[in-house]
C-alpha cells in the first residue's frame, strides 16, 4: 500500500492504492510534492494547493499555481507571476511575466528585459538579463546570451569561456552541448570529453549515453569516447536466409571466426599462432562451404594464420571453389586491424590474453590497440570493398576480431566466457545502390567457446 495519493491519468484527481481519492475531481491537478505534502489544483474557484486530507491549505485563489519546490511555489494573479509560502502568503510584492520553480536556491523568472534568476527572497541574484535562463543544478544553470548558449554560476558569471549553439544542464559532471558540427559532451571547464559529433545526444547514464548518428541510427557512447551501434535487428541470420538473398542477387559477406581448433594455453609457443584446426573444425568448415555451394562468384579472404587458412580451404572445397583463390590480409590477423603494435606484447606479458582482450572489448580502448570504433570503421570499409567484387565473400579471422566487430555493430555484447563461437561473426548484406545491413551469423552448430 502507498501512504500518499498519486495523480490519475487524466490529471484531474488522485488515486490511493488504485482507487479514487477522497472523491475529489478538479479541472486540473498536479502531483503532491514532499516535504510540504501539498499539491497544486484548479477548480471553478481558481488555482490553489490542497493538503493530504484534500483540504485547501489557505483561502487565497490564483489564476495559476505550480507545485512547491524548496518550500516555495510559483503562482499567477492578474498582475503576473510571484512566489508564495506554504500558507499562501506572498514572499515579495514583485510580479514577473513568467516564473519557473525554485531549484538549488534560485528561481528563473522573466521580466520586460529578459530572463534571470532571483533568490529565495525574490531579489535579483545578479543584474544581467538573458534571452533564456534555465534551472540551477549543483550551482550551474544554462543561459542564452548574445554569443550563444552558456553555463553560468549563481552570480550570473560564466562557468567557463565556452559558448554553444545549444547547451543542457550538467549531469554527473558532464553536459550535452551542440556546436556548428553537432552534439557532444563537455566537462565543467567546457572541454569536449570526446571528439565525436552527433545529430543528437542524451546525458550519460551509468557511463553510457544514447546518441543519434548522422545516418539516423542510434549509438551507445561511453564516457571514454568509444561507442557501439544499437542494432536494428538482433536476430541471427540463417543459412536459409543467406541462400535466399543470394538467389535474389544480393551480395553477401561473412566475417567469421575460424572453425574449431586445438586448445591454446599460456604455455603454447608463438602466441598460439601455430595451433591448427581439429578434424571436427575441418568438417564444420567444409559443411559451411557446402551450404553456400552454387554461388556464381565466390571469394575467400583469410588471416595469414594457418588455422584461418585451413578454414578457408575447407570452405572452398565444400563450395566447389579452388583453394588457390584464397587471399590473405593482415587486417584479418597477424597482427590484425585492431592492433597498433605499440606496447601490446609487454602488456600481454604482464597479464593474460583473455583479461587483456576482455578489458579492450568492454571499454573499446587498451594499450597497444586502436580504438574499436576507428578500427572497425576501417575494417568495414575494407570488407565492403571486397564484398562488391563477388556474390558471396567469406572472411576468416579470429575470435577477438569477430567479437570486436559484433560488439561495435551492436549485434552481440561479448561475454568474457563467450566472445563468439567457432564460425560465428557478422553477415554483410549488400544490395547495389543500397546501404549495407549487418546481421549476426551464429555459426552452424552449438558449442566451441573461446
Amino acid at each position: 500500500m502507498t501512504d500518499h495519493p498519486t495523480l490519475n491519468e487524466s490529471g484531474t484527481g488522485f488515486l490511493l492504492d488504485g482507487d479514487p481519492w477522497k472523491g475529489k475531481v478538479f479541472q486540473a491537478a498536479m502531483s503532491f510534492h514532499a516535504p510540504e505534502g501539498l499539491a497544486a489544483v484548479r477548480d471553478e474557484t481558481g488555482a490553489y494547493h490542497v493538503d493530504l486530507d484534500a483540504n485547501p491549505r489557505y483561502t487565497f485563489r490564483f489564476l495559476e499555481a505550480c507545485g512547491f519546490y524548496e518550500g516555495v511555489a510559483a503562482v499567477r494573479d492578474g498582475r503576473g507571476w510571484f512566489h508564495i509560502r506554504v500558507d499562501g502568503s506572498p514572499i515579495h510584492e514583485r510580479r514577473f511575466r513568467w516564473s519557473g520553480n525554485f531549484q538549488d536556491g534560485r528561481c528563473t523568472v522573466q521580466d520586460q528585459r529578459g530572463f534571470f534568476h532571483v533568490d529565495a527572497s525574490g531579489a535579483d541574484a545578479y543584474s544581467l538579463r538573458f534571452r533564456y535562463a534555465g534551472d540551477f543544478r549543483n550551482g550551474v544553470a544554462v543561459a542564452h546570451g548574445t554569443g550563444g548558449a552558456l553555463h553560468i554560476r549563481k552570480n550570473g558569471e560564466p562557468l567557463n569561456t565556452a559558448t554553444y549553439v545549444h547547451a543542457e544542464p550538467f549531469h554527473k559532471g558532464h553536459a550535452v552541448v551542440a556546436d556548428e558540427h553537432g552534439f557532444h559532451h563537455v566537462d565543467r571547464t567546457g572541454r569536449p570529453i570526446h571528439p565525436q559529433r552527433f545529430q543528437a545526444a542524451e546525458p550519460f547514464y551509468n557511463g553510457v549515453a544514447l546518441c543519434r548518428g548522422w545516418d539516423g541510427g542510434f549509438l551507445r557512447l561511453r564516457v571514454n569516447g568509444t561507442w557501439t551501434h544499437v542494432a536494428a535487428s538482433l536476430e541471427p541470420i540463417t543459412l536459409a536466409e543467406i541462400r535466399s538473398l543470394l538467389g535474389q542477387g544480393t551480395r553477401i559477406g561473412l566475417f567469421l571466426r575460424h572453425a574449431e581448433r586445438d586448445p591454446i594455453t599460456r604455455e603454447t609457443p608463438n602466441w598460439g599462432n601455430d595451433v591448427l584446426l581439429t578434424e571436427r573444425g575441418i568438417a564444420d568448415a567444409t559443411r559451411l562451404g557446402q551450404e553456400l555451394a552454387g554461388t556464381v562468384r565466390f571469394g575467400i579472404w583469410s588471416s595469414p594464420v594457418n588455422r584461418c587458412r585451413q578454414t578457408g580451404e575447407a570452405i572452398a572445397r565444400g563450395a566447389g571453389s579452388g583453394a588457390s583463390e584464397i587471399r590473405t590480409h593482415t587486417h584479418l590477423g597477424e597482427p590484425g586491424i585492431y592492433f597498433d603494435g605499440s606496447g601490446v606484447h609487454s602488456e600481454l606479458m604482464r597479464t593474460d590474453f583473455h583479461a587483456f582482450a576482455g578489458g579492450y572489448l568492454d571499454s573499446g580502448l587498451a594499450l597497444g590497440m586502436r580504438p574499436i570504433p576507428e578500427a572497425s570503421e576501417q575494417l568495414l570499409a575494407f570488407l565492403d570493398e571486397q564484398v562488391a567484387e563477388a556474390d558471396c565473400t567469406v572472411f576468416v579471422t579470429h575470435d577477438f576480431f569477430s567479437a570486436a566487430l559484433m560488439s561495435y555493430l551492436g549485434l552481440k555484447a561479448p561475454d568474457r566466457s563467450d566472445w563468439c563461437t567457432y564460425l560465428e561473426g557478422v553477415c554483410l548484406v549488400k544490395n547495389p545502390g543500397a546501404t549495407t545491413a549487418f546481421r549476426r551469423f551464429a555459426g552452424i552448430r552449438e558449442g566451441g567457446r573461446c
